[in-house]
């Protein structure tokens, strides 16, 4: 079952509209991505994203991103960057994520 069925049907705290939200801001993140030409460049780009997400999040109650899709969001976002030329395995979004 989708996350957007389990939004609909069961009234978790969020809905479709934020599902499709989140994937919205993560889609502008892979759009912004590659654009990104240096590291301080993809800093940024992840800066902007885990903010949008907290923001999102905090829009939810904080029931939209909770532990576990926060640690699925954030390889997510270092994948993605470190295939853009990020080179650490640091955990770069750690510093921006509110709890």
């Amino acid at each position: 079952m989708s996350c957007r069925v389990l939004a609909l049907n069961f009234g978790c705290g969020y809905s479709a509209s934020d599902v499709d939200r989140c994937n919205t801001v993560i889609g502008r993140f892979f759009g912004e991505l590659q654009g990104c030409i240096d590291e301080p460049a993809i800093f940024d780009a992840v800066k902007f994203v885990v903010k949008q997400l907290n923001k999102l999040n905090g829009s939810c109650d904080g029931c939209l991103i909770e532990t576990d899709h926060r640690a699925d969001l954030c390889e997510l976002i270092l994948t993605a960057s470190k295939e853009r030329g990020l080179a650490t395995d640091e955990d770069v979004t750690e510093r921006w994520w509110e709890c």
